[in-house]
């Protein structure tokens, strides 16, 4: 049974929290508290009314979340020992069928880990690559979501440098047979998801998982099918975003360092993969790790590999 805490279960719910009483009084008074699931912000520690105390929810920051927190200091960092290649690389690559997302997944550090919700891992065939699937279930979201835990373990511990989620569409229907299970309340007419019910659980479940693979100390790349937004009238493109429910086709992106664009070219008949790294038209792509010096082309081949030599600098633009 899915179990949440008092400000996950007051924004989906209106309930008490599950974890109320978990925490002894006589336990927090010796500063210590203990260690559940939320389904809704992850792995946390909870006080004895069963608040999210913990600095690194996958809320953090909002309202309920992180509270009753006790000492502890920020480490001040230095942004000039900061370079390309210093920190793990976070990347959102966006693009339609086809355009060699996985591709580009495929060309990342290895030992890496595949999420392979969309059940292309033949791509990644011969390569040092341990992946799972799930079944389109309920069941399979919960599987999914002991994996996350079992693969952060392992990327602590240094056994994994590349995690990859393919990709957030087949996430999002997975995390949609989660919610129907959570809320047994459907609309009347078409006996299907309710917006401000399941939706709402949905974007709640895939905001958190993103998050929670954000946070780890390896190197991610999350793949993203578009959604082409037309005008009714005329058929005018107005937007071209994630595939991700409601608002989060904005929120995720801002997450990533890097956002790019997938896209195919012919030459004599042959097709060449390419992603584009800079905003154009209504592609939203775009590049912390270019930053101010433009290491970046505004094209790039869809390899990791050419991609670092143009971080080493060893490429120009």
């Amino acid at each position: 049974m899915a179990e949440f805490c008092e400000a996950c279960n007051q924004e989906l719910f209106r309930r008490p929290s599950d974890f109320k009483g978990l925490t002894s009084k006589e336990d927090w008074q010796r500063d210590t508290a203990v260690l559940v699931l939320c389904e809704g912000c992850g792995t946390i520690q909870v006080d004895p009314e069963g608040n999210c105390i913990s600095k690194d929810c996958l809320k953090a920051g909002q309202p309920g979340h992180g509270v009753g927190l006790k000492g502890g200091k920020q480490m001040i960092k230095d942004a000039k020992d900061v370079t390309p290649i210093s920190e793990f690389s976070k990347i959102m690559v966006v693009g339609d069928y086809g355009t060699g997302k996985s591709v580009f997944g495929s060309t990342h550090p290895t030992p890496g880990y595949v999420f392979d919700i969309d059940k292309h891992i033949l791509i990644y065939r011969g390569l040092d690559f341990k992946y799972s699937q799930y079944p389109l279930t309920s069941k399979g979201w919960v599987d999914f979501e002991k994996d996350i835990l079992e693969v952060a373990k392992k990327v602590e511990a240094g056994e994994i440098k590349t995690v990859i989620l393919d990709s957030t569409t087949s996430m999002t229907d997975l995390a949609m047979e989660r919610a129907l299970q959570l809320d047994p309340k459907r609309n009347p007419a078409t006996q299907g998801p309710l917006w401000n019910v399941h939706y709402q659980i949905v974007k709640n479940l895939v905001e958190g998982k993103l998050r929670k693979l954000i946070s780890l100390n390896c190197n991610l790349l999350v793949n993203a099918h578009w959604r082409m937004t037309l005008d009714s009238d005329t058929g005018a493109v107005l937007s071209v975003d994630p595939m991700l429910t409601g608002m989060l086709s904005s929120i995720i992106p801002g997450y990533f360092d890097e956002v790019y664009y997938a896209f195919t070219k012919m030459d004599k008949g042959k097709p060449y993969y390419y992603l584009r790294t800079l905003p154009r038209g209504f592609y939203k792509a775009r590049s912390c790790f270019s930053g101010k010096a433009q290491l970046l082309p505004a094209e790039i081949p869809n390899d990791y590999n050419v991609l670092m030599e143009y971080m080493n600098e060893k490429k120009k633009v």
